[in-house]
């Protein structure tokens, strides 16, 4: 298929309780989609649910003592 030509912003991203600098990028031609980067989903446990459109933040549950 060839190189993809994104176009990129820099961005401040406030998520979950966290701050940090990531990228925004968009292909350059052809359909235009936000693409969600790598740096962002390192930093954040998140479900991202397919055709639904739909986004959850994970939490780890705490044990119990039983």
């Amino acid at each position: 298929m060839g190189e993809a030509v994104l176009r990129r912003a820099r961005v401040i991203v406030r998520l979950a309780g966290l701050e940090f600098e990531s990228y925004i990028e968009t292909p350059s031609y052809g359909v235009a989609r936000q693409l969600l980067g790598r740096r962002i989903l390192s930093k954040v446990n998140i479900a991202l649910m397919g055709t639904s459109g739909v986004c959850c933040q994970l939490k780890i549950a705490e044990k119990s003592s039983t």
